[in-house]
């Protein structure tokens, strides 16, 4: 019996005294955690930091940062949470019924919670018009596309407790009424994902990610894409799938929400469906040059090949903060937004593309509709 207590007493401070061994040592490395964090950085001691307090403080957050084993034990712990209490250790990550993943503004969109009032809304789309029409008149288009949100399209998944906001007017039913009435080119991309719900084999929405499935972005972008050939006469390729691989494996953004989570276990056992698809290059009869002004929705578009192989030369304006070219281009390089000459750029396009997902609406341009009217209607 006495052994036996040694034993376990030894086996106890081991458990103990590892993950501190561990932190200094790095004998096992766990694996990173996802997401945006920061690590508190170490601290060198002085007398000054000592009676100012600012020496413990920093201390121990690092200590607490960088202790062994420390991203495997916050991969337990939420792991616990969500399945034992529905809950998720992510400030604006919610969970729906069928442990479907949200972020909290989408949901808020969804409902009109943000809802903008209809002065502001007119105010920019007013705006929109006049830079529409001025481009046009240069002999160029500007399309608004609304891109789908999870929310709309898994509206009965949605959180009760949230739904007691549902009756009121949304940011999206709004720049969509007011855009039609101003003969705003409009692609209303989010209510046509939600007439394909129960229609489709494949998923166009995952629960674990936020964004559009690889293929709803090939299924998006070529709706655009045909648009565009009407609205400018002209042919453009399209994607034809020869092959649609499906996996239990997520690839891009299809677990992006699940893996901020940083939970142990899989949200959710899914298939997902990644298309193979071959283009007829030989229908383009005009080169277009073509610029993306939006949201993190743009990036599926660009990951799954669709821009390179229907655009022969195209940018994207992510957030009106930084610039991203066709890589085709050998002369082509990124830049940042307040680097760029963007008026020389839009002079030099065929179409200007504001893809915007809802949730984003209220941000719609983020800053280029008040700088481009501006430009163009110069105070006087």
């Amino acid at each position: 019996m006495q052994k036996r207590k040694q034993v376990l007493f030894i086996s106890f401070f081991l458990i103990l005294i590892f993950p501190l061994l561990n932190g200094s040592l790095h004998i096992i490395k766990s694996g990173r955690l996802q997401g945006y964090y920061t690590d508190a950085a170490d601290v060198d001691f002085s007398w000054d930091k000592w009676f100012n307090a600012t020496f413990s403080k920093n201390k121990s957050d690092y200590i607490n940062d960088h202790f062994g084993f420390r991203e495997d034990f916050v991969r337990f712990s939420g792991q616990i949470d969500f399945t034992l209490f529905t809950k998720v250790n992510y400030g604006s990550a919610v969970i729906a019924k069928d442990h479907s993943l949200y972020y909290d503004n989408y949901i808020d969109d969804y409902i009109g919670k943000d809802f903008m009032g209809n002065d502001s809304i007119l105010h920019i789309m007013r705006k929109v018009k006049a830079i529409q029409d001025t481009l046009s008149h240069l002999g160029k288009s500007l399309i608004v596309v609304y891109v789908p949100s999870k929310a709309f399209y898994n509206s009965e998944s949605m959180p009760e407790i949230n739904k007691c906001y549902l009756g009121g007017k949304s940011n999206y039913s709004q720049f969509l009424k007011l855009g039609d009435s101003l003969h705003i080119n409009q692609v209303d991309l989010n209510s046509w994902f939600i007439s394909l719900r129960g229609k489709t084999q494949d998923s166009v929405f995952t629960k674990q990610g936020i964004h559009w499935t690889c293929y709803g972005a090939f299924l998006g972008a070529d709706s655009v894409a045909r648009y565009i050939e009407k609205l400018k006469n002209i042919s453009l390729p399209h994607p034809i799938f020869t092959k649609i691989e499906h996996t239990t494996k997520a690839i891009g953004t299809d677990n992006d929400m699940a893996t901020i989570l940083n939970l142990a276990l899989p949200v959710a056992n899914e298939i997902f469906s990644y298309p193979l698809a071959v283009y007829d290059t030989d229908k383009i009869k005009q080169k277009l040059n073509i610029i993306f002004l939006g949201d993190s929705f743009v990036w599926t578009t660009i990951e799954n090949g669709f821009m390179l192989n229907v655009y022969k030369e195209w940018q994207f304006w992510f957030y009106f903060k930084e610039v991203y070219y066709n890589k085709n281009n050998p002369h082509a390089r990124d830049a940042k937004m307040e680097n760029y000459d963007w008026k020389k750029a839009l002079a030099n396009s065929d179409c200007l593309v504001l893809m915007y997902t809802t949730a984003s609406l209220k941000d719609l341009g983020n800053g280029f509709i008040d700088n481009a009217y501006e430009y163009y209607y110069p105070q006087k």
